[in-house]
């Protein structure tokens, strides 16, 4: 009986430390609610996948020349992610918070679209000297803008354990690379008239090719 306890403790001593190495989470951030796995293959590596879904149609009130003007972005985006972590103070397996908290992480994102859609409209009819135009018009600006679904990216992160528990919160910052954004744009009523500044709003937003990666998360060490 005690030589089957003497061969059986180092299986169970085996099998929690390798589920201690294996965590899921889940938080929000700037690509929407974001749900993740990681393994932590040995002291300074980690590997994981992750899944997140954005979907927004802010309304943002604006004023253009003493005139209220009504501003939507809208965007529906399913994103995949696989990425590895770097962990600089790693010293044992990922319970080792302490000296394995902080880590580098880069990776690839995929999205099933990567299209972002900006509208423009006067909240009230417009007058324009002796006239009144009605709000139909003056029409409306529409604006789709483009980005490549495959995005690489690269990030700073802290993972702090909570006392006395195997929950953990981690925070994570970076940026995604989306490429050149691509607009094409459309405009109907008086409001056509804009359709001539489109190469000059390309060229405004050609240098915005990086998106931020933001993410906040509860973690559990299985």
């Amino acid at each position: 009986m005690i030589l089957l306890l003497a061969n059986f403790n180092p299986c169970i001593s085996q099998t929690k430390k390798l589920h201690t190495m294996h965590t899921i989470s889940q938080g929000i951030g700037s690509a929407g609610p974001v749900i993740a796995y990681k393994a932590q293959l040995n002291k300074k590596i980690s590997i994981g996948i992750s899944g997140s879904y954005l979907n927004i149609k802010p309304t943002i009130p604006l004023i253009i020349s003493g005139e209220k003007v009504k501003g939507t972005l809208q965007t529906s985006t399913l994103q995949g992610s696989a990425f590895i972590r770097f962990h600089p103070f790693g010293k044992k397996d990922s319970t080792g918070f302490s000296k394995n908290g902080f880590f580098i992480s880069g990776g690839l994102a995929m999205r099933n679209s990567s299209s972002y859609n900006v509208s423009f409209t006067f909240r009230d009819p417009l007058r324009v000297g002796e006239f009144i135009l009605t709000t139909a018009q003056t029409g409306s600006v529409n604006i789709n803008i483009n980005t490549q679904t495959i995005l690489p990216f690269l990030s700073l992160g802290y993972e702090k354990k909570i006392k006395k528990s195997r929950w953990s919160l981690i925070t994570e910052a970076g940026l995604y690379y989306h490429g050149l954004p691509l607009i094409s744009m459309n405009s109907s009523g008086v409001l056509k008239l804009n359709d001539r500044n489109k190469d000059q709003l390309q060229q405004n937003i050609s240098s915005l090719r990086y998106f931020p990666l933001l993410n906040v998360s509860l973690g559990y060490k299985l």
